[in-house]
């Protein structure tokens, strides 16, 4: 009988020390699977790009939903770039830094979801055509956004809290310009679509043909027909078939816009999204910090679970 009470016996802590291995087991097998997911998730969070100050970008960019102090701000000096800031904040010394993002001799650059503060201008633009300027947000800068000699360009989404001047325009014309938080004056809209107003770039006498012009609807597309593939103003030089075609392309968002712009906008009494950069400086947690939080609740609880599992041991 004895015998059969320490077999029981035996039995049972064999049983018991089975159990506690399987719960083990799956214990780990469930911290592996969460390690993977994070991992995933790390991987995807830190694929952002940073910026340095100074620096020249020449192909597309993703950046970091961070702050970036570049006091003498960032250039773009090729065609076909996009720069999504993803809401970084991109920003310059006040009273000291002149150009926050320059885009200079380039043909369908975007540049989108930017909080760009405390510079003398905060997107220049020289030489640029077909090109999108899309929901930025412009804070405490001298002049939001600055053209000169830029044609058939959107700016349009964009929130502007500048010192002096929500926009200026040097020698351009044919732009659709929309400012989200204030209605649009200048005498440079008598050249350039305001605030929804239409406007054609088909015009003769102003010594500029459009990519969506011809020699019927304007005058001025007659004296480059013999070379009609590089018609374009006279600073940007298409050198490709495939950079004409992409050009083209690009143009066409410009033309749609232009040509079917309603006639009338609300003014900035109207106003319901009215954005607060300050708000947005204190909502800085990106990619960066929240993958480290996870990194660091997946090793607490390996910690965790291995310490109970020893325990039960």
């Amino acid at each position: 009988m004895r015998n059969l009470v320490i077999s029981i016996l035996g039995l049972f802590n064999i049983c018991r020390t089975n159990l506690n291995r399987i719960r083990f087991i799956l214990l780990v097998k469930k911290v592996i699977v969460l390690l993977c997911l994070l991992s995933l998730f790390s991987a995807s969070a830190l694929s952002c790009d940073v910026v340095v100050d100074g620096e020249t970008i020449t192909s597309s960019r993703s950046l970091c939903s961070d702050t970036f102090d570049i006091p003498s701000g960032i250039t773009v000096l090729a065609d076909n770039v996009v720069l999504d800031c993803n809401t970084a904040v991109l920003r310059g010394l006040a009273g000291h830094s002149d150009i926050g993002v320059r885009v200079e001799n380039a043909t369908n650059v975007t540049i989108r979801n930017c909080n760009i503060m405390t510079f003398d201008e905060g997107i220049y633009l020289k030489r640029v055509v077909y090109s999108a300027i899309e929901d930025n947000n412009l804070l405490k800068n001298r002049i939001g956004i600055r053209l000169l000699e830029s044609n058939e360009n959107i700016l349009r989404g964009n929130n502007d809290k500048s010192n002096e001047f929500a926009l200026s325009s040097i020698a351009s014309q044919f732009n659709v310009i929309d400012i989200s938080n204030k209605r649009v004056e200048g005498d440079f809209c008598k050249y350039n679509s305001c605030n929804g107003e239409p406007v054609s770039p088909c015009v003769s006498g102003d010594y500029y043909c459009s990519k969506f012009c011809d020699s019927d609807s304007d005058s001025d597309c007659a004296l480059s027909d013999a070379d009609s593939d590089t018609d374009s103003i006279p600073s940007i030089e298409l050198k490709s078939a495939p950079e004409r075609e992409r050009a083209k392309s690009s143009s066409k968002g410009v033309r749609d816009v232009l040509q079917n712009s309603p006639s009338s906008v609300s003014s900035e009494d109207a106003l319901s999204g009215q954005f607060d950069a300050e708000v947005q400086l204190d909502e800085r947690k990106g990619a960066f910090a929240g993958a480290k939080v996870l990194i660091y609740l997946g090793s607490l609880l390996i910690f965790i679970v291995s310490f109970e599992s020893l325990k039960k041991r």
